[in-house]
C-alpha cells in the first residue's frame, strides 16, 4: 500500500510541473486553465500525502506486540478496547476486552480525605474573607483540584443559606450560624461531617443600599391598603429630598436607528442590484453585437442601405415582441436599434441618431459600429459591408475568448465546494483508523 501512495505522490509532482503540465494541454487539447490544473493537483497531492501519513501511522501501530494496556487515569473509568490476535497458524482474530478503571487504596482515600479537609475552607469561602463573616455566595464546590473524591453539601438553613451557597433573604443584621452538612466520597469509602458559617445580609453596591432603603420607604409610607387606589411616594430617602418621575424613553432614538440602518441597507441594495442590471445589460450588449453586425452585413449585400437596414432590423424585432406578448424576453441591443430607427422616423439626422447609438450603448464596440456608420453616410464609403464584415469577425473572436473565460471563472468557483467535500471525505476516512489509535 505504501509503495501505491509513493508512486501516485511521484505522478502528481511529475504532472504539477510547468512545461510538463503545457504539453498535456497541448496534447489532448484541454480547455482548461493552467490554475485550475495546478489547484487540483495540490489538492491531490495533499491528500496522497495524508493518506501516506496515516498508512504509516498505522502500519507502526499495528507492528507492534503488546503485552500490557494502561488503565485510564480516572477513578473507576471502564475501557473497551478492540485488539487483534496473531495465531501460530497465521489466522487472526479481533477480541474485545473491558478493562477496569484505576483503584485506591483505604490509607490513600484517607489521605486525600484529609487533605480535602484541609484545603476546603479556602476553596468555598469565595469572596468571603472566612466562614466567620459570610456576606457574599459561598463556592461549594464538587471536587477539588488534583484529588480523585467527590463533595456533596446539605444546609441546616436553606432560607439562609442553600446548598449551593447562595445566600438568601430576611438574614438577620446581626448575622446567624448555618451549619453546612459536607460528604466526600471515593469509591465505596465516604466521610462526613460539618462546617459552620457565620452569615450576615449581603453586602450591597451604594445604588442597591439606597434603592432598597427607598422600597422600604415606600411601604413604610403607605403601610396597610393605602387609600383607594393611591399610592404615596417618599418625598425622601435617607434625609435626602427626592423628586419622582417616569423614566425617560429611548424608543424614539431606537425607531431613528432601526430606520437608519433600515435607510442605510435599502440605498446600498438598490446600488448592487442598478450595478448588477448595468453589468447585465453589457453583458448582453457584448453577446448580441456579433448577432447584429452579420445582420446588418447580410441586408446590406442585399442592397438595402443602412437606414433601410435599421428598419428591417428594428421592424422584426418589433414583430417578434408583439408575438410573444408577455413571455417575450427583451435584448438590450435590439431595444436600441429600435429607439434609433424611432428616433430617424420622428425627423432626428441618421448621423445624430448613429451617434446617439452609441453613446448610450457604452461599449467600444457599439461605438465603433456607429462611427462606422457615420463615415459611410458622410463620406460615402462604398466597403461599409466590407468592413462591418470583418468587425462582426473580429467581434466573435471577442465573444469566444469571453465565453472562455467565464468558463474558467465557474471552474475555479467550484474548487472551493470540491476542498470542502474532500475535508469530508478525510473526516470519514480518517475517524475510524484516529479512533483506533487509542490503546
Amino acid at each position: 500500500m505504501i509503495w501505491i501512495h509513493g508512486a501516485v505522490f511521484l505522478i502528481l509532482i511529475f504532472l504539477s510541473l510547468p512545461r510538463i503540465k503545457e504539453k498535456i494541454i497541448k496534447k489532448f487539447e484541454m480547455e482548461i486553465s493552467p490554475g485550475i490544473i495546478t489547484g487540483a493537483a495540490l489538492i491531490l497531492i495533499a491528500g496522497n500525502t495524508l493518506g501516506t501519513a496515516v498508512t504509516v501511522i498505522n502500519m507502526l501501530e499495528q507492528s507492534k506486540e503488546l503485552t500490557e494496556v494502561e488503565k485510564e487515569m480516572q477513578q473507576g473509568q471502564e475501557q473497551t478496547m478492540v485488539l487483534e490476535a496473531q495465531k501460530e497458524d497465521g489466522s487472526s482474530q479481533e477480541v474485545s476486552f473491558t478493562i477496569p478503571g484505576l483503584t485506591y487504596s483505604q490509607k490513600e482515600i484517607q489521605a486525600w480525605f484529609q487533605k480535602a479537609k484541609e484545603e476546603l475552607e479556602d476553596a468555598v469561602r469565595g469572596e468571603n474573607e472566612s466562614l466567620d463573616y459570610v456576606n457574599s455566595n459561598l463556592n461549594l464546590v464538587a471536587s477539588l483540584p488534583e484529588l480523585p473524591i467527590e463533595i456533596s453539601w446539605g444546609s441546616s438553613n436553606p432560607e439562609i443559606l442553600d446548598w449551593e451557597g447562595c445566600l438568601g433573604e430576611n438574614i438577620p443584621k446581626e448575622g446567624t450560624t448555618v451549619k453546612l452538612y459536607v460528604s466526600f466520597t471515593c469509591q465505596d469509602e465516604r466521610e462526613d461531617f460539618e462546617l459552620e458559617a457565620k452569615v450576615y445580609p449581603p453586602r450591597l453596591p451604594k445604588e442597591d443600599q439606597w434603592e432598597r432603603e427607598a422600597q422600604n420607604s415606600f411601604s413604610r409610607l403607605n403601610e396597610g391598603d393605602g387609600e383607594g387606589n393611591i399610592w404615596y411616594l417618599p418625598s425622601e430617602v435617607n434625609g435626602e429630598a427626592v423628586i419622582w418621575k417616569l423614566p425617560s424613553s429611548h424608543t424614539g432614538a431606537v425607531v431613528l436607528m432601526i430606520t437608519s440602518v433600515m435607510a442605510a441597507v435599502w440605498m446600498v441594495g438598490k446600488k448592487r442590484e442598478e450595478q448588477n442590471s448595468w453589468k447585465k445589460r453589457q453583458e448582453e450588449l457584448a453577446v448580441d453585437y456579433p448577432e447584429i453586425l452579420n445582420k446588418f452585413v447580410l441586408l446590406l449585400n442585399a442592397g438595402m442601405n443602412t437606414r433601410r437596414a435599421f428598419a428591417k432590423v428594428a421592424l422584426d424585432y418589433r414583430k417578434q415582441k408583439q408575438a410573444a406578448g408577455e413571455h417575450f424576453r427583451s435584448r438590450a441591443a435590439y431595444e436600441e436599434i429600435a429607439f434609433v430607427y424611432m428616433e430617424m422616423e420622428q425627423g432626428i439626422p441618421e448621423a445624430e441618431a448613429y451617434e446617439h447609438l452609441g453613446s448610450r450603448c457604452g461599449l467600444a464596440a457599439y461605438k465603433t459600429f456607429s462611427t462606422l456608420l457615420v463615415q459611410n453616410l458622410r463620406k460615402g464609403n462604398g466597403e461599409i459591408a466590407d468592413m462591418l464584415e470583418r468587425e462582426a469577425a473580429a467581434a466573435f473572436e471577442n465573444r469566444k475568448r469571453r465565453a472562455k473565460i467565464l468558463g474558467e471563472q465557474a471552474g475555479t468557483k467550484l474548487l472551493i465546494p470540491m476542498i470542502m467535500m474532500l475535508v469530508i471525505v478525510f473526516v470519514i476516512l480518517l475517524f475510524p483508523a484516529g479512533s483506533s489509535f487509542t490503546v
